[in-house]
């Protein structure tokens, strides 16, 4: 039988599925409408603005929050593209390029969930804006190695003069226990530990002077 973080996985993967045909959609409706404006007005912009905003953060959230097979595989390039558009009208200035010709290499879908949590950490921890940075840690063949490897492959780490730190929150990350269960904008922390726990490679965070890092 399923656990509680798989139902969680499946019921948020049905959610974005069931979300992103009508948003696509209004996406073509939006493009017949530019075509036949001459003159793109503020009410349309506004519109088409809203609308890749919420396609964005759908296709961020169905990775982050949806389930996925142990033997799924994700194009780097493609997991890149979505932390970018999820990103591109937060405070927080997001920093991940692929490495060097290997935009098109794959890795774990597993590895990508926990990136993209991990992000979402860090925004938390940085509500006046800054900067987050994704990059392969040395050894990791551009992050390529494998979640089942027993190898961390990624930091991701969180730059701010205003840097919040809930203690709570970043203890469990560390501990995999908590004392209050946390609030809906605060869920990523507890999937994160419990995704974590799941896998060998673990994870290290460190936190303090402006920054957070968590390698996983």
């Amino acid at each position: 039988m399923a656990d509680a973080l798989d139902y969680a996985g499946l019921v948020s993967a049905r959610i974005c599925h069931d979300i992103v045909n009508p948003l696509g959609a209004i996406g073509n409706g939006l493009e017949l409408l530019m075509m036949e404006t001459r003159s793109v007005g503020p009410e349309l912009a506004l519109m088409q603005d809203s609308f890749r905003s919420a396609d964005a953060k759908v296709r961020f959230l169905r990775v982050a929050f949806g389930h996925h097979d142990a033997a799924e595989q994700m194009q780097i390039r493609e997991a890149i593209a979505i932390a970018h558009a999820a990103f591109a009208d937060s405070r927080v200035l997001l920093d991940w390029a692929a490495p060097e010709g290997g935009g098109d290499a794959t890795v774990d879908r597993a590895r990508v969930r926990a990136i993209f949590l991990a992000l979402q950490c860090v925004q938390t921890a940085l509500p006046f804006g800054g900067e987050c940075r994704v990059a392969a840690l040395a050894g990791s063949g551009d992050g390529l190695a494998g979640s089942g490897d027993g190898r961390r492959a990624w930091r991701i780490s969180g730059h701010s003069d205003r840097l919040r730190i809930d203690a709570a929150l970043w203890d469990m990350l560390g501990t995999g226990r908590m004392a209050a269960a946390p609030n809906p904008a605060q869920i990523h922390f507890l999937l994160l530990a419990e995704h974590q726990a799941r896998w060998p490679v673990g994870l290290h965070l460190r936190h303090g002077d402006g920054s957070v890092t968590l390698e996983l």
